[in-house]
């Protein structure tokens, strides 16, 4: 009985709790005994580290013990090689090599495929009349008469075909226009495959179409297009620009010629 007034007094004495005790009896009651831990415990218990979660938890601690990883090599790639395989198992989990990733710092430098014969900032205007004839020039960047060359196609157009133009359609397509990526821009072969693309589109329904390519600059570009285009196989005839025809009407003349040679193929 008296050890166990001894240590319910010194509990008391933890929790601040003395005023109910004489200072005296307080005094020799830690005098008498102050063991180490208030709770009795049992130093010749030995606890195993590699018990299941569940017996831990029923001792009341509330912590998982730590795990003991073996630093045996054999082991360690054991455990990875059995983690693979339960991860391949599962079709929802897609599994990547476990290895330590390595990133490396590189500069990517764009790729340059540039024709310095070929100009890289143009614009031109396609007219696609009747289904039949493809009228392609070129035009300045300030240029403002569209009218004007637009009826000068079409009575073109209509001299050539002899028929009336009452079907036809008009598009403009610019190089580089807004694009200011230089991996796209200084590439000639992007502006060649945006050209031919946007030719092609026009194609479709056209019956034995003849292209007539008015300009010096884009002719060396569309010159320069795959041989396996669908416009590079079409009859096609070189005239000057239509801005240069409308400002000098003398070169009407060498155009009609030139046209007249294609429709005679």
């Amino acid at each position: 009985m008296q050890n166990n007034s001894v240590q319910q007094a010194y509990c008391l004495e933890k929790m601040g709790i003395v005023h109910w005790l004489p200072k005296s009896s307080v005094a020799n009651v830690v005098v008498l005994s102050r063991p180490i831990s208030p709770w009795s415990f049992d130093s010749n218990q030995s606890f195993n580290l590699d018990k299941k979660a569940d017996s831990v938890a029923s001792a009341g601690f509330g912590f998982r013990a730590p795990a003991v990883l073996s630093k045996d090599p054999e082991v360690t790639q054991k455990t990875v090689a059995g983690l693979k395989e339960e991860l391949l198992t599962n079709s929802s989990v897609i599994v990547e090599d476990l290895q330590p990733i390595e990133e490396y710092a590189v500069e990517i430098a764009p790729l340059s495929v540039f024709d310095e014969k070929l100009s890289h900032d143009f614009s031109v205007q396609l007219y696609v009349v009747e289904k039949r004839l493809l009228l392609l020039t070129q035009v300045p960047r300030a240029f403002d008469a569209f009218n004007e060359i637009e009826r000068l196609a079409l009575k073109m157009s209509q001299a050539l075909l002899k028929q009336t133009t009452d079907e036809w359609v008009s598009s403009k397509f610019s190089w580089p226009d807004k694009l200011t990526n230089p991996y796209f821009v200084d590439r000639t072969d992007w502006m060649l495959s945006a050209l031919d693309s946007f030719i092609e589109r026009y194609l479709d329904g056209v019956e034995a179409p003849i292209l007539i390519v008015a300009g010096a600059q884009i002719q060396h570009v569309v010159s320069a297009l795959p041989v396996d285009s669908k416009v590079v196989s079409l009859p096609r005839a070189n005239i000057v620009s239509l801005p240069e025809l409308y400002r000098i009407p003398e070169l009407k003349r060498e155009a009609w010629v030139e046209m007249q040679k294609v429709l005679q193929v």
